[in-house]
């Protein structure tokens, strides 16, 4: 069995678990708190010593992997995914788009190993890992958009006829639909912090 040992390098082994807290500036020293102290703060290694993932490019490059995971690997989030893609051509960021659908390309192609996302957690070494990406990434960024979940809506269910009804949940669907742009606009060019971190 060959060993190979990289000084300053964090590495683990599959029993290991990396994920990520998104957040803000306002929250970040709370919610890495919290974090610590769900996890067992002996166990837990936030990568760089809390180093953040705080630029835009960095923010979007990571967003974008995130999304390539909810939509390439589990048919979820192609709307979302539409709408970030939306608040990035909207701000005419040419470069970002051009490479995120260079990274998405790579994603494809390479059974489901996102690029940056690969780089950026400790140059790759955690490919093998149990991730919790896609349970944090959804409960921060998914949102209820379909019609079923729209006519489930208290405001849908109040009204008598099934055409105010689909007329009322589709007035929904677009007011959640700006709701997330705006929060992705915020996210990205305001606030937004993603802070990624290991659990052993």
């Amino acid at each position: 069995m060959k060993i190979v040992i990289r000084e300053g390098m964090f590495e683990t082994n599959s029993s290991s678990n990396h994920s990520l807290i998104l957040t803000n500036t306002k929250k970040c020293k709370a919610d890495i708190k919290k974090k610590d102290k769900q996890l067992d703060d002996e166990y837990c290694h936030i990568f760089g010593g809390g180093e953040k993932v705080a630029s835009k490019e960095d923010k979007c490059l990571l967003l974008a992997g995130l999304f390539d995971g909810m939509v390439i690997q589990y048919g979820a989030m192609k709307e979302e995914y539409k709408i970030f893609i939306k608040v990035l051509r909207d701000n005419k960021e040419k470069e970002l788009l051009a490479k995120i659908k260079e990274n998405k390309k790579e994603y494809k192609n390479n059974r489901g190993y996102e690029p940056y996302c690969e780089n950026y957690f400790a140059e790759g070494v955690l490919i093998d890992c149990t991730c919790d990406f896609k349970r944090e990434f959804d409960k921060y960024f998914k949102v209820k958009l379909s019609m079923v979940d729209c006519l489930k809506d208290p405001r849908v269910k109040a009204l008598e006829s099934q055409t105010d009804k689909f007329n009322k949940a589709e007035e929904i669907i677009e007011e959640r639909k700006k709701e997330l742009y705006e929060k992705l606009h915020k996210f990205i060019y305001e606030d937004g912090i993603i802070v990624p971190y290991a659990h052993l």
